[in-house]
């Protein structure tokens, strides 16, 4: 005797949770130009989503190291996405600035609760002249989509 049954059944399991990685923290590292009256100010902005990076007196060549954490605050796991940094001038000044995010690469997912860090390296790549005074706002934003196992 058999039995046969027409059709099929799918079972699965659905968690609800959220996602939330913020920036928690920024430090200015290594200056590579040191002769330069260039600074960088570097800040979290209060929706934890931006890095705010304010360069006085920009001069060419300037070239800094920031390292920053992100921590994932949320409960889902996710993958970062970080965009290009956006920055208002007269067209006097390029800035650089290069993204390594994680430095290490076991965090390219990040749980949720769990913190990883990255490098931004910003160059003043302008011929900007000495007696010049500028003040410009680097805005690092971060984008995240959720980790979908593969």
């Amino acid at each position: 005797m058999a039995w046969w049954q027409d059709g099929t059944q799918t079972k699965g399991i659905v968690k609800t949770g959220h996602i939330k990685p913020v920036f928690t923290n920024v430090n200015r590292g290594q200056v590579y130009s040191m002769d330069s009256p260039c600074s960088v100010i570097p800040e979290i902005m209060p929706d934890g989503r931006t890095i705010l990076l304010t360069v006085d007196n920009p001069y060419p060549n300037y070239t800094v190291q920031l390292d920053y954490k992100i921590t994932n605050q949320g409960n889902i796991p996710v993958r970062y996405v970080l965009d290009t940094p956006t920055y208002e001038n007269d067209g006097s000044i390029f800035v650089e600035v290069v993204n390594q995010f994680p430095k290490d690469p076991s965090d390219v997912v990040l749980e949720g609760g769990k913190s990883a860090e990255g490098t931004l390296t910003l160059s003043v790549n302008s011929n900007i002249p000495e007696e010049d005074i500028h003040t410009l706002q680097v805005q690092v934003p971060m984008h995240f989509q959720q980790a979908i196992p593969y």
